[in-house]
């Protein structure tokens, strides 16, 4: 079942909701406190078209359906994107170096405004540049299945 993605422009997600995700992504809360708007930011992005949450059979377990190339997936399609940010941000923190091709590349295949010529594609928001209005995804922290799942309407 194709489901509509409902884009609440006021939606914050709540700090347990961030601290939930930011660990879902590998983030330390003590260590990467400077880093949680990555987590805020992954939690607020809708889908990149032609992605489309669906619905299983009777389980009515939620994943992503790109429409333009038949991939579908179990986790937000974003979520590869803010985890290699992640990455990105905690390996300057450290002095370290990053294989900045990897996010380049992943934000080109996301349809994400990315590089130097577009900038960083987080708005000063904290959410991407190309969804100025903010996303409703939230993360459910149901056990081993951890996976974001969008509020529908």
């Amino acid at each position: 079942v194709v489901l509509e993605e409902h884009v609440d422009s006021d939606y914050e997600p709540t700090e347990q909701e961030i601290l939930d995700y930011s660990e879902w992504l590998g983030m330390d809360a003590d260590a990467d406190k400077d880093l949680m708007w990555i987590a805020r930011a992954g939690l607020k992005v809708p889908l990149p078209a032609p992605w489309k949450p669906c619905t299983t059979g009777e389980e009515n377990d939620v994943f992503y359906f790109n429409f333009e190339t038949g991939e579908s997936v179990w986790d937000h399609p974003c979520d590869e994107f803010h985890r290699l940010l992640y990455k990105r941000e905690k390996a300057r923190k450290l002095g370290e170096d990053f294989d900045e091709a990897q996010l380049e590349e992943v934000a080109e295949r996301l349809g994400l405004p990315y590089g130097p010529e577009s900038g960083d594609p987080l708005d000063d928001s904290g959410s991407l540049g190309q969804s100025g209005s903010g996303g409703i995804s939230l993360f459910s922290g149901d056990g081993d299945k951890k996976k974001k799942k969008k509020k529908e309407k």
